[in-house]
C-alpha cells in the first residue's frame, strides 16, 4: 500500500480520458476503472460496491415497496450496471487480462420475483432460494448458463448451487487449497469452507 504501485494505481487522472469516459464519469463508473488499474498493480482481490448515481434515490439494490419504487430506480441504474460491467469486460480482454481476473457480478441475496406493493408503491422483498450471478474470465469456459429456473424464477429446476460451490470455485481460481483450515478462539481447525465443490462446468 505504501508501494510506487500503489500510488499510481490511485492516480486514476494519468488514464486516458476516453477510458474513462467509458466507463463513466459518475462514482461507479471510476471504482470500476480503479479496481482494474489495483488489479494490474498487483491486488489479488477488489470489491467494488455500487453507490448511488446522480437522480437515483436507492442507496442499495434493497428495492422493498416500503422505501421506494423498483421500477423508477431500475430506470436509473440499470444503465449504469451495463456501462460500467460491459466497459470491465471489454477493457479486461483487451488488456489480455481475461485469464487472470475473474470478474464477480453479483449481490449478497435474491428478491422475490412477484412484486410486492406498498401504499400504491412496487417493490421486491427478500427471496433466498434463487438467485443470479454472473462471471467473466478467470481463463473459465464463458458463455454458458449454469443450472436453470422455472418459468418464475422462484424455484431451482435443474442443477443446484450453493454459495459455497460459488466460493469452492473462487478458491480454486485463486490457488486457495480447499481444505485449508485456521485456528479458533480455543485452537480447534476450523475449515475456510465446511463443504460446497467447485462448479465443474467452470473448471
Amino acid at each position: 500500500l505504501t508501494g510506487d504501485a500503489a500510488r499510481r494505481a490511485f492516480d486514476i487522472n494519468s488514464e486516458d480520458p476516453r477510458t474513462r469516459e467509458r466507463y463513466g464519469r459518475h462514482a461507479v463508473g471510476q471504482r470500476c476503472l480503479l479496481a482494474r488499474r489495483l488489479v494490474e498493480a498487483g491486488a489479488r482481490i477488489v470489491s467494488i460496491d455500487f453507490p448511488t448515481v446522480p437522480g437515483q434515490k436507492a442507496f442499495s439494490w434493497d428495492d422493498h415497496a416500503s422505501v421506494w419504487n423498483i421500477f423508477e430506480q431500475m430506470k436509473i441504474r440499470l444503465p449504469v450496471l451495463d456501462q460500467v460491467v460491459s466497459a470491465l469486460i471489454e477493457d479486461i480482454y483487451a488488456r489480455g487480462l481475461q485469464d487472470d481476473v475473474l470478474l464477480v457480478v453479483m449481490g449478497e441475496m435474491s428478491h422475490t420475483p412477484r412484486l410486492s406493493n406498498y401504499q400504491g408503491q412496487p417493490g421486491r422483498e427478500h427471496w433466498g432460494r434463487t438467485m443470479s450471478v454472473m462471471l467473466s474470465g478467470g481463463g473459465m469456459p464463458m458463455g454458458q448458463a449454469v443450472g436453470a429456473t422455472n418459468h418464475k424464477g422462484d424455484e431451482v429446476l435443474s442443477r443446484p448451487v450453493s454459495p459455497n460451490d460459488m466460493l469452492a470455485t473462487w478458491y480454486k481460481h485463486l490457488g486457495v487449497p480447499l481444505g485449508t483450515h485456521f485456528p479458533d478462539h480455543g485452537g480447534r481447525p476450523t475449515p475456510i469452507l465446511p463443504d460446497g465443490v467447485p462448479i465443474a462446468e467452470l473448471i
